[in-house]
């Protein structure tokens, strides 16, 4: 294939600096054959990406893709471009790797919550392991409250738990899950009628799924009184089972003598996220998001966009 000089020209007449998040949409899109299936796999919309390349073609003054039944086929600069565009993420991801081996920072800590570690955790530990080989993995499982400090304090990198507003940290929601009123199938009354005051069991710490529960029976204007707060979610399980009280919950990771009560105020629904720290986490969370979004757990409940912040 031979390259009219001319078509490449104007480029030198001006700096231009890519952008490597764009790169690496445009990349996957090429691999995946459609700019929209790049957008579903990111989590993104088909417009915004679709904005995002042209916006790339503009800058460059030349078209990269073109037409080609329902994929696309890449134009003389689009080959060329995305040869470039794989080497320069490749240098770019290597260059992160090598930082934190130079820093000491090679090893990788992943957080995760009670409620996920049977249906996510062994498929993020496949996932890193053959992203990571020979990376050093050191799982925490605990509270959303204590998980989440570790992670804006660096000592963990990853963090699998429920999608947080009040994080200091960027995520990626990977999908969301009603919640519900749970109590014992041996204590169907420990709801209680209206007009009682209802005996309530949490983690200790900030839980976002207190914050849900707590909101929800107050504005109804039911009274309430947290009556056992635990350091794990078997404690919670276990008080709940005991008849203390009832607490929130949902479907995941519930044991199978507890149940969804009825009668109750409405709770709204809640997402998992990825969060992540600063650094060369991002793109690894980023790659894991797309697998841990496939995972059953996920499935179950209805994906939506991601919401990445950093405040």
């Amino acid at each position: 294939m031979e390259d009219n000089p001319a078509e490449f020209a104007h480029l030198g007449a001006r700096a231009l600096a890519f952008d490597l998040a764009v790169l690496r949409t445009f990349v996957l899109g090429v691999d995946l054959g459609t700019f929209a299936m790049a957008a579903r796999a990111t989590y993104r919309s088909a417009s915004a990406v679709s904005a995002q390349i042209r916006n790339l073609e503009h800058s460059l003054g030349v078209a990269l893709t073109r037409k080609a039944g329902r994929g696309l086929a890449l134009t003389p600069a689009g080959e060329i471009l995305v040869a470039y565009a794989r080497r320069m993420l490749e240098l770019n991801d290597q260059a992160l790797r090598d930082l934190e081996e130079a820093s000491g920072q090679n090893g990788i800590g992943l957080g995760i919550i009670g409620d996920l570690t049977q249906a996510m955790l062994p498929i993020a530990l496949r996932d890193l392991r053959s992203r990571r080989p020979g990376t050093d993995i050191e799982v925490r499982i605990g509270r959303h409250g204590e998980l989440m400090r570790e992670l804006e304090h660096g000592r963990i990198q990853l963090f699998l738990g429920w999608e947080d507003s009040g994080a200091l940290t960027p995520s990626q929601l990977l999908s969301t899950h009603p919640l519900k009123w749970i109590g014992s199938k041996d204590a169907p009354g420990a709801a209680g009628d209206s007009h009682e005051r209802l005996a309530l069991v949490f983690l200790s710490g900030r839980c976002p799924l207190r914050t849900q529960g707590t909101r929800a029976l107050t504005a109804a204007g039911r009274s309430w009184s947290v009556a056992c707060t635990s350091s794990s979610l078997d404690g919670v399980w276990a008080a709940v089972r005991e008849g203390l009280g009832i607490t929130v919950g949902s479907q995941l990771g519930l044991p199978p003598d507890l149940v969804a009560l009825d009668g109750l105020p409405e709770l709204p629904s809640i997402g998992v996220a990825m969060h992540w720290g600063p650094g060369a986490a991002e793109n690894l969370a980023r790659e894991l998001a797309v697998n841990l979004a496939a995972a059953p757990v996920a499935a179950a409940g209805r994906p939506m966009r991601p919401l990445s912040k950093a405040r």
